[in-house]
């Protein structure tokens, strides 16, 4: 049985281990992990002393051109990896496996530890299952997110602490800063599970203070699945040129009416937005003085350099400028999830922009309507509690523009 014929094999781990650190495994030790936890059966109520031959497991782990010394490297290793059970007081470690046998260099035997019985024997609740073919496609760390996200695929979603995550995928000081990890661990096991996987997922980090504390997913079913038509597939359980086309047509159809449902969902939003907000806008006018004509020439910068892309549509659409008679500059948003977005993404970027098309200010602050109650009821801008951008403070920041001009500012 190869790797394409384990399509029957599944993982099942009670929900506990799948937060449980792992350990620092390499990519083969990972993949032996979760192939041996595929021999688990439903019956069994005590380990069994796995058997295989060297050249099954080669196979399996997917090691071609690899021979037994090398796959005895790997598996002594796997006798001195661990896992980590973290609890309130503390945390709990177990070897993952109690015996390694090897057999005139032809078979191998192996048996996890009775410790783990709890975590991967008679589960009846609380527990995640996820077929081996699709795990052993994915990279060591995308393996790990993807049992997260089929934990919690029933309920939409979930949040995770970042911390917690780093720890959980074992990265030691690494990744410190959000922007990192997110560029080269979560986007990348976010795309590779959604190009691979029975389920679809996004991530968005959730800024606390100052900084990104948290991370909230969204867990959905993918659109299809190729066991919609399994059951048509001919005698060797692989689907024909043309039942996979079939397949690929529906997950595109089904795709196409999920982003068209999206678009009506938007557009229901804008119109809500928008059939307000120049009534909002011109209350602020008593207390601001607006500068729609100005902020329309940067809004053209801020699409141009944004390349036409959807967050320009999505987050700068409705805004428009403001300035007290401080030369303080204000960006009004419609609501606070607009706010935040600008203000944790693209508060730099628009200070280069107002300076690109030499507009003066001492501070940017990204405000939403309810603004106008500060000016109401005189609050100084000190306790606003807006964050803001200093003029001074552009030449510390990294510049999105190749030549911008260099500007006087008030």
């Amino acid at each position: 049985m190869s790797v394409k014929d384990t399509n029957n094999s599944v993982v099942v781990m009670d929900n506990t281990m799948v937060k449980a650190k792992f350990g620092k495994l390499t990519d083969i030790e990972s993949r032996f992990i979760f192939f041996a936890i595929s021999q688990i059966k439903y019956v069994d109520t005590e380990f069994k002393t796995f058997r295989f031959s060297v050249g099954r497991l080669l196979k399996e782990l997917d090691m071609p051109g690899k021979n037994y010394t090398f796959l005895f490297g790997v598996l002594k290793n796997m006798v001195e990896r661990t896992i980590a059970f973290p609890d309130e007081k503390g945390f709990t470690i177990f070897p993952w496996f109690s015996m390694l046998r090897v057999e005139k260099k032809e078979m191998i035997g192996i048996r996890f530890n009775d410790m783990l019985k709890p975590y991967l024997l008679e589960l009846r609740k609380n527990f995640t299952k996820a077929e081996l073919s699709l795990i052993l496609q994915m990279k060591n760390h995308t393996r790990r997110i993807y049992l997260m996200c089929k934990q919690y695929l029933n309920m939409g979603g979930f949040e995770k602490d970042i911390n917690a995550l780093r720890t959980e995928l074992e990265l030691g000081d690494i990744y410190k800063q959000y922007k990192y990890l997110a560029r080269d661990i979560l986007i990348p096991a976010r795309d590779e599970i959604n190009k691979l996987a029975d389920l679809r997922c996004s991530f968005e980090p959730v800024r606390v203070g100052r900084s990104y504390s948290l991370l909230s997913f969204k867990v959905w079913p993918a659109p299809t699945s190729n066991k919609s038509i399994g059951k048509n597939a001919g005698a060797s359980g692989k689907n024909t040129p043309a039942q996979n086309k079939q397949i690929e047509e529906k997950r595109r159809k089904a795709d196409a009416e999920h982003q068209e449902q999206l678009a009506k969902d938007s557009q229901m939003a804008l119109d809500l937005v928008m059939k307000d907000w120049d009534k909002k806008c011109k209350e602020l006018e008593p207390y601001l003085v607006r500068k729609s004509e100005q902020w329309e020439h940067c809004l053209d910068t801020i699409n141009g350099a944004l390349g036409g892309a959807a967050s320009f549509d999505t987050w700068f659409v409705i805004t428009e400028l403001f300035f007290d008679d401080r030369r303080n500059a204000y960006i009004l948003t419609p609501n606070n999830l607009s706010a935040k977005v600008i203000h944790d993404n693209y508060l730099n970027f628009i200070a280069e922009v107002l300076t690109k098309n030499k507009i003066g200010f001492v501070t940017i602050k990204i405000v939403t309507p309810d603004i106008k109650n500060q000016f109401v009821n005189a609050v100084s801008d000190e306790s606003t509690g807006e964050e803001d951008i200093a003029a001074e403070d552009l030449d510390q920041q990294p510049s999105l523009f190749a030549e911008a001009e260099q500007t006087t500012l008030f």
